[in-house]
């Protein structure tokens, strides 16, 4: 391979179409599955494996080392390990009011979709454990901190941070799904970037699924879904709980993987964390279409969802 080479958004935006597009494909599969929590299941396994199937493929047959798109350089604190726990619980807590009210109000408006499946079951809720929690936090933090967040760093840090951020919010298609994961995706690109490590996001997308997967299991939370004044209020009390947790705890883990081996090896910032001396400035079209492609296919799910329900009822 031409060592000169770059690796641009062109390449992360052709790996993520395809990747969705053989997902798409694939996925015609679930039409035939009538069971509703295998079809949740399923329907969820099918995009995960590909972003990680046609990702490592695609990479490999670009010769693209692994190393300069995954983020994996510095090595990985046990301390900054422990410290993504709380850092996942105070991102839920800050951030449930915005999901809760977009939810609300595309319930009202009949719109969006909702992951259905019954983890009383016990096998259920290992396989969702499994399918929605663990396999995610793999294949989104490859796919989205890597394979996307990679091709945009010499456009500057707080360019990658927020970019990569709306690509993976804008990926989950679901106006259900849209403020959470851009405000957890932010969280995890800046992780990412000022670590030098993938794994901290890795960990932090996992417990945030296991929460999202439980949460309605407790009865505070789940009637916290139904809308009233005194919920709101109670969603903003969460959310200032959450920030004060939140944004001390992403402090001490940042210390906490700024030790000596790390300077020892760089003597200024690392390559993931530093911006280009001269970001490149202008539009990026590859990602300005690929959003583009995004909300349009957001909307028309939307529609399609929407008179889907008015047809039910």
């Amino acid at each position: 391979m031409d060592q000169n080479r770059k690796y641009t958004t062109v390449h992360s935006v052709r790996i993520l179409v395809i990747a969705m597009a053989v997902s798409m494909a694939a996925g015609l599969i679930i039409q035939v599955i009538k069971d509703p929590n295998i079809k949740t299941l399923v329907s969820i396994l099918i995009p995960q494996v590909c972003y990680l199937a046609v990702g490592l493929i695609l990479i490999k047959k670009e010769q693209f080392p692994i190393k300069d798109i995954v983020p994996s350089d510095i090595g990985v604190y046990p301390l900054g390990v422990l410290l993504t726990i709380p850092i996942a619980a105070a991102v839920v807590l800050q951030n449930l009011v915005f999901a809760t009210s977009f939810g609300w109000l595309a319930d009202k408006l009949k719109i969006g979709l909702d992951v259905t499946l019954d983890i009383a079951n016990p096998i259920y809720a290992v396989f969702g454990v499994l399918i929605i929690a663990i396999l995610p936090a793999v294949s989104e933090e490859f796919m989205f901190r890597g394979v996307i967040m990679s091709s945009l760093r010499e456009r500057g840090f707080w360019y990658s941070v927020f970019v990569s951020a709306a690509v993976f919010a804008l990926s989950h298609l679901n106006v259900k799904q849209l403020i959470h994961p851009f405000l957890l995706g932010s969280l995890l690109a800046y992780i990412t970037l000022k670590t030098g490590n993938i794994t901290y996001a890795v960990c932090i997308h996992f417990i945030n699924n296991v929460i999202a997967l439980f949460m309605n299991q407790i009865p505070f939370f789940a009637n916290l879904m139904i809308y009233s004044p005194k919920n709101l209020g109670i969603l903003f009390g969460l959310m200032a709980l959450g920030a004060v947790v939140l944004y001390p705890t992403v402090w001490l883990l940042l210390k906490a993987t700024q030790s000596s081996q790390r300077f020892r090896k760089y003597s200024e910032p690392s390559p993931y964390e530093k911006a280009s001396e001269k970001p490149i400035r202008g539009i990026d079209k590859p990602i300005l279409f690929l959003c583009v492609v995004f909300v349009a296919l957001m909307f028309l799910t939307a529609f399609a969802t929407a008179f889907s329900n008015i047809k039910t009822n």
